[in-house]
């Protein structure tokens, strides 16, 4: 085996080394990411639902104001 050989297989395994940790290191932080950051969809999710609501409730409102017959009197 000569010296090109020897430093190529040596740069593939560090660059493989690397390339690994840099994979698990992506891992670990969505993973972190999705159990803390858990609670803030909840949140998000739960603050879409009650402006919804609200939408809906604004939506009827306007329905009854402006589109109802009036009554004669």
């Amino acid at each position: 085996m000569n010296a090109t050989t020897f430093f190529t297989y040596g740069a593939q395994r560090w660059l493989a080394g690397w390339l690994d940790i840099t994979a698990i290191s992506v891992v670990m932080v969505t993973d972190l990411l999705i159990i803390f950051g858990g609670g803030i969809i909840q949140l998000v999710v739960q603050h879409l639902g009650e402006l919804e609501d609200c939408v809906t409730s604004t939506q009827h409102l306007h329905h009854h104001c402006t589109q109802l017959p009036k009554e004669n009197s």
